[in-house]
């Protein structure tokens, strides 16, 4: 059983986990709850509806006895839904109180951040939604990390020439090339995005990450020439990973569950039982998932259009099947996963469903809404791992709302920071 995350049930457990008072005499707890009011009040069939139950499941769960008892009339009848009905939301009330992160954000609608409705209960419940507002927050364009720093010159005027030189290659590689434009703006519509997010990504990538590529097609070929040779390289310590993950460790991760959450757990239990250890008589690198199956002949970790990585389109592969209508990729494959990263009419829907990914995920685990700020969601397609990123804010923002300060706003990195510089310039390509 399922209970809809704006359901009153829902809204139920919400308080219940977060606060005891819902339960004392008079308040509006469980008996004085609309689900239960209406059990009192209306036949079987509408209270089976209220708690999310059906005859089938009524069966199940509760066997065929207590549901032909419930069929009955009068005063026994509404006693036994009354009692099916406390089993049902309690089992809820069980799984809910002991996540370690509350119920998914249930606002309709988003707040400024200086709103009144943004209390410590209001945040810590999910039922509030941030919007971060366009620009940057900071003034002054953040450091560059060293392994950035390394691809320019160390002089800051001529750091800053080069810089603007990637920029215009980037931006004019993408305004010759109208087709790769249209397609950009149909992954977009697919995916729920505005395509600023996604050609915002492509030029920051191009202009720190890629030493540039002249036109789209070069990475049309690359597609052709270098998938098939890469892919060989799925393998560490004489294991595939593909084999890997099938062993009884993963077992706790859901193969048919959300791809994102699946590979989370598998980078997880990497970290935990095999990085730098010797397993099953097998001695395995010291070095992130990523690096050890990821690397084909130490080529680099990120290919394409977008720079994107395998285990990023293998986290969003369940999203792309669904709404770009593209093949599903999977580890045992490894040729079709960087055909897809590399081919750039492919990629560009890998991209926005990363960036889709991590603005649902700021929504979910930080109650923020960043769909209005690319340089926030360039910011996360560079680092990488938004929901820890969005756990750890949250967790902060909890931390000034009990002290009685304002939410702490994300923030943009260097690279976002002049994504969110250069908008006019970069909006005028999607218009």
């Amino acid at each position: 059983m399922q209970v809809r995350h704006n359901s009153p049930i829902s809204s139920l457990i919400s308080r219940i986990c977060n606060n005891s008072r819902t339960l004392r005499p008079g308040s509006s707890g469980i008996a004085h709850h609309p689900p239960f009011t209406r059990i009192n009040e209306v036949g079987v069939d509408q209270a089976a509806k209220a708690v999310g139950l059906g005859t089938r499941e009524m069966d199940m769960l509760f066997g065929e006895k207590l549901h032909q008892c419930a069929m009955g009339t009068g005063r026994s009848k509404r006693r036994v839904w009354s009692a099916v009905a406390l089993v049902a939301v309690g089992s809820q009330i069980v799984l809910a109180c002991t996540r370690s992160v509350p119920l998914t954000n249930t606002s309709d609608y988003s707040v400024a951040p200086d709103s009144s409705e943004i209390t410590l209960q209001t945040y810590r419940d999910k039922r509030v939604l941030i919007a971060v507002p366009s620009g940057n927050r900071q003034a002054v364009q953040p450091e560059f990390p060293d392994s950035t720093k390394d691809r320019f010159s160390e002089d800051p005027q001529a750091r800053e020439g080069e810089v603007q030189t990637r920029y215009l290659r980037a931006l004019n590689m993408l305004r010759r090339d109208q087709a790769i434009l249209q397609e950009i703006r149909r992954a977009s519509l697919l995916h729920g995005l505005d395509p600023i997010h996604v050609v915002s990504a492509i030029i920051g990538e191009h202009t720190y990450n890629v030493s540039g590529q002249d036109t789209v097609q070069t990475y049309a070929i690359l597609a052709t020439r270098f998938a098939a040779s890469w892919a060989l390289r799925f393998r560490a310590s004489g294991i595939g990973l593909d084999e890997l993950i099938k062993g009884p460790r993963f077992a706790t991760c859901r193969a048919d569950g959300p791809q994102a959450e699946y590979w989370d757990c598998i980078g997880w239990i990497w970290e935990r039982d095999y990085r730098g250890k010797t397993v099953d008589g097998r001695t395995f690198p010291n070095s992130s998932l990523r690096m050890t199956f990821f690397n084909p002949v130490a080529s680099g970790l990120s290919y394409g259009l977008g720079q994107l990585d395998p285990l990023r389109a293998l986290m969003v592969t369940d999203r792309v099947q669904e709404l770009s209508g593209l093949r599903r990729l999977d580890v045992s494959r490894p040729v079709e996963i960087y055909e897809d990263i590399i081919e750039p009419t492919t990629t560009v829907h890998y991209i926005a469903a990363n960036l889709k990914l991590a603005i649902d995920t700021y929504i979910n685990e930080a109650n923020f809404d960043i769909s209005g700020n690319p340089g926030l969601t360039a910011t996360l397609y560079n680092l990488g791992r938004e929901k820890g990123r969005a756990r750890e804010l949250y967790r902060r923002n909890l931390e000034a709302l009990r002290r009685g300060q304002r939410v702490i706003l994300p923030e943009e990195n260097y690279y976002g920071w002049f994504i969110n510089q250069k908008q006019t310039e970069i909006r005028a390509l999607v218009p």
